[in-house]
This record gives C-alpha cells, sequence and structure tokens, in this order.
C-alpha cells in the first residue's frame, strides 16, 4: 500500500511540515493511556447513586454525561497528564 501525503514529509528538516507526523504519532501513542484512564473512570461513575437517581427523574442522558460526568471525571485524567 502507498499513500500520498500531500506535502507532508515523513523526516527531515523542512520547517513546520517535516514536525507534523513524528508529533502525530508520538501524541497517538500516549492517548490511549489517557482514552482507557477515562473510560474507566466513567464506567465507574455510571454506576453510582446519583446518576441512577437523576436519570429516575428524567434527566437526558447525553446532557447528563457531557455536563456531569466528565467535570467529576476528568481530574484523574488530568493528574496522569501532569505526571507523563
Amino acid at each position: 500500500m502507498e499513500y500520498d501525503l500531500a506535502g507532508l514529509p515523513t523526516m527531515g528538516r523542512d520547517g513546520l511540515a517535516s514536525i507534523i507526523l513524528p508529533s502525530l504519532t508520538l501524541g497517538l501513542a500516549i492517548s490511549s493511556v489517557y482514552v482507557r484512564l477515562l473510560r474507566s473512570s466513567l464506567l465507574e461513575s455510571l454506576s453510582q447513586e446519583f446518576v441512577r437517581s437523576a436519570r429516575a427523574r428524567g434527566c437526558q442522558k447525553d446532557v447528563f454525561l457531557f455536563y456531569t460526568l466528565f467535570d467529576i471525571v476528568s481530574p484523574p485524567v488530568i493528574t496522569v497528564f501532569g505526571l507523563v
């Protein structure tokens, strides 16, 4: 398989364009740690009592997930981000 990278060199010293692919590769490698931590924290939070009571009161799942649970789940992810 061969892909045309449309002007993005895989190596070299051509300025900013030569930094994009190596940075993307390193970023994708470490992002799996953050995604796994976020997912496990989110699944743990979904089983707590306040989530069940909010759902019983009629709160929409998507709204509750993005506005409330991400506020609760984000501190461990930010802590790991600072450690790495």
